[in-house]
């Protein structure tokens, strides 16, 4: 009988799913008799806080966040620009956006180097996963369609450089890297952090849901 369960790409953090508190328990002993090593744990609030209080003191809350789901795009006001896909000449461009959006957006212990955000930048934009929102030849925002399943994208990464920002960049691509994913016949999840009132409310303007809360423990 199966009574959790968690995935982990190493050297990343432990991502838990829904699970028993006598689930959590087991994993928990799984995980500390096999030495397995792992940064931090991200999951549902109450699994993942559940987890940590079992492991006993190694982890800290580094963020709340809250998970939403998109079946339909409520489209934004109309801006300039258009979205275009990233390519492989755009590399050092995305790599540059995301050592900022790390820096801006992630826990400060979840912190990657450049030469990890490289090799990230070069997987997802060979995907063809990687958009920007490009106004006269311009890049003025950033943001993926990742993580596939069988019924789901992701849509993370999304950023926008300090003096491009309150133009209604990031919601018109958001919204136009939405449709594509829902045009597959697949619909989106995003996760916010629950503290930034700006980026939940954008989010719902365009449609997205809330489906429930999450925990980043680092």
């Amino acid at each position: 009988k199966t009574l959790a369960a968690a995935i982990q790409t190493p050297p990343l953090n432990l991502l838990l799913t829904l699970n028993t508190a006598q689930g959590i328990h087991a994993l928990v002993e799984s995980l500390k008799n096999s030495a397995q090593v792992f940064p931090g744990v991200v999951g549902p609030a109450i699994e993942a806080q559940s987890f940590v209080e079992a492991w006993g003191g190694k982890f800290t809350l580094a963020m709340d966040q809250k998970l939403y789901k998109l079946t339909k795009v409520i489209p934004p006001l109309t801006v300039p620009g258009n979205l275009r896909s990233a390519q492989l000449t755009d590399i050092e461009t995305v790599t540059a956006w995301l050592v900022e959006f790390d820096r801006a957006c992630l826990p400060a212990g979840a912190h990657q180097n450049a030469a990890y955000w490289r090799e990230f930048a070069e997987r997802v934009v060979v995907k063809g996963n990687a958009n920007f929102w490009d106004v006269e030849g311009e890049f003025v925002s950033m943001a993926f369609a990742t993580r596939p399943t069988r019924n789901t994208y992701t849509i993370n990464c999304v950023y926008t450089p300090p003096t491009e920002r309150r133009k209604g960049y990031a919601s018109a691509l958001v919204a136009e890297v939405s449709q594509k994913v829902l045009d597959r016949g697949k619909f989106c999840l995003l996760y916010t952090d629950a503290a930034n009132p700006t980026s939940n409310k954008i989010y719902q303007d365009l449609g997205y849901q809330f489906v429930g809360a999450s925990r980043h423990y680092i």
